[in-house]
């Protein structure tokens, strides 16, 4: 009976079409060194959606393009928050408003 569920469950479960299929696949370890995270870091952000995840026989894959958009963000610092809030303002001396 659980032979029966199992094929079911592959028969009903989503593939990718050739056309569709990412095309810079690789292992978990190995996107895992590159980014210089735990693979269970990947396997946690497939399972929550931030990442698709891609079965290849038993193996589970990530397309390396994809984690670069998902997971890599700039950091903003205040420099550069500073810049693109505030006008370009004359710069300031510091020797006026003093009582001399």
């Amino acid at each position: 009976m659980a032979a029966q569920s199992s094929t079911s469950r592959r028969a009903t479960s989503a593939r990718t079409s050739p056309d569709s299929a990412p095309g810079n696949l690789v292992t978990l370890q190995a996107a895992a060194e590159l980014l210089k995270v735990s693979p269970k870091t990947l396997r946690r952000r497939i399972a929550d959606g931030t990442v698709t995840g891609y079965r290849v026989g038993r193996l589970i894959r990530v397309d390396l393009d994809e984690l670069g958009r998902a997971l890599v963000r700039a950091i903003p610092t205040r420099r550069t928050e500073a810049r693109s809030e505030r006008p370009v303002s004359p710069t300031v001396t510091g020797t006026e408003g003093r009582g001399s």
